[in-house]
């Protein structure tokens, strides 16, 4: 072989290790961890309170966002977390913290996020699954009325 092509497959084989090294290698812990729990609370992401006064919206980065359509403070931000060994969330807003747990029927893309418990749930507290696709407003329905 002459130099010229020893050069060329040298630097190939480095080409091909640099690649391998750059695109194949994944950190999924590093990654598994700033996601913890987002999996579940993906359908969840995107919420309303009781009244459907508030929105809450959750993001995979850990932020929050929260809205108020009927408070002067219409909107804050804040950062959720997950504790794996309670199998809760946290949201905290403005340094207030509220734990929540999941409530989703198994089959359906809806979900509640529970303050309390099961057994004695804070419903104004608590937040429900929203979707604009999936929330028919009844007061636009003019039932054939012209």
């Amino acid at each position: 072989m002459t130099n010229s092509l020893k050069f060329f497959v040298g630097v190939l084989l480095v080409g091909a290790i640099v690649f391998w090294i750059t695109f194949k290698r994944t950190d999924k812990p590093q990654n598994e961890a700033l996601t913890l729990g987002w999996s579940e609370l993906v359908s969840c992401s995107d919420l309303m309170s009781l009244d459907g006064t508030q929105q809450l919206t959750l993001s995979e980065n850990h932020s929050v966002r929260f809205h108020d359509e009927g408070s002067s403070e219409v909107s804050k931000t804040g950062l959720w977390s997950y504790d794996e060994p309670s199998n809760r969330y946290s949201v905290t807003l403005s340094d207030q913290t509220s734990t929540y747990f999941i409530v989703a029927p198994k089959g359906t893309n809806t979900c509640m996020l529970i303050k309390g418990n099961v057994e004695a749930a804070d419903l104004r507290g608590s937040w429900f699954s929203s979707s604009a696709e999936d929330y028919d407003d009844p007061r636009e329905d003019d039932h054939g009325a012209r």
